[in-house]
């Protein structure tokens, strides 16, 4: 009897030592205060007609993001490169995607490569991360080469685009980005002209199911435009110098330089 009330003891010591164990890893895994920090340059086209497009007014950008996973997750965030002194990233929303979402960011627009790079030029930048939960988050991403895309998105179908039907399934076609893998990053965004709203987006940066390198259509299902109405397309190709997943666990880090694509896209009916 005595050696039951023991084995039983022992059962429950080591029960309750599992279940504890895996109380504090549930803790630990919850979500961090930070989902993706990236650093990106980048070149904006614009497309009239068939024709390749060209690039636009100040179409160098620079931008640096920290998307937040909470409203309150982040208290702020800076950006240094080498020895320079770090710069502190301004608190708002990315309100041109679905869905809306807070983050800390820097974004700046040039008129052409060299003062682009006089401004950020090519090296190490470090992101300091100050999260409600997380604490003081270091965490480091190179950017240098200037590997842009060989191409911009080039949409193949223009001609159609002028003339969609809203009501029926619609194709959209560009050429790919040349060499493109899976490494890499492929982006379209649709947003109503008149006032800039948002209609649909393919996920962004570091989110699941997010298109790679290799893909050169998407399908825009009926009803996701209205008829008699113009909408702004922009369709951009990222090619990825580093993932890390590593230095903020929990979180993405990603470097890259892009060239996207804006285009007018129209549809009939009323």
């Amino acid at each position: 009897m005595t050696i039951l009330n023991n084995r039983t003891l022992m059962r429950a010591t080591i029960l309750f030592v599992l279940s504890s164990f895996l109380a504090l890893q549930i803790l630990h895994s919850k979500a961090a205060d930070v989902s993706v920090y990236a650093l990106y340059k980048r070149k904006v086209f614009v497309q009239l007609s068939d024709s390749p497009p060209v690039l636009r007014c100040c179409p160098y950008m620079f931008d640096a993001v920290v998307e937040l996973s909470d409203s309150n997750s982040v208290s702020s965030a800076t950006l240094g490169h080498n020895a320079n002194q770090a710069i502190s990233l301004s608190a708002g929303y990315i309100e041109e995607f679905l869905p809306s979402r807070p983050i800390t960011w820097i974004s700046e627009g040039f008129p052409d490569q060299a003062a682009l790079d006089a401004k950020w030029p090519g090296g190490d930048y470090s992101f300091s991360i100050f999260a409600a939960n997380d604490g003081v988050q270091t965490a480091i991403l190179p950017l240098t080469g200037n590997h842009y895309p060989t191409n911009p998105p080039h949409i193949l179908n223009f001609n159609e685009t002028q003339q969609v039907d809203a009501n029926q399934d619609f194709i959209l076609r560009w050429k790919g980005l040349e060499n493109g893998t899976t490494n890499d990053f492929t982006f379209v965004l649709i947003k109503r002209a008149r006032d800039g709203v948002p209609v649909s987006n393919t996920p962004f940066l570091a989110e699941s199911n997010a298109l790679d390198g290799t893909v050169s259509a998407i399908l825009v299902p009926a009803g996701t435009l209205a008829p008699g109405e113009q909408y702004d397309v922009y369709v951009r190709f990222d090619r990825v110098l580093r993932r890390d997943a590593a230095s903020y666990r929990g979180a993405v880090g990603q470097a890259s330089y892009g060239s996207g694509t804006h285009f007018t896209l129209k549809t009939v009916g009323s």
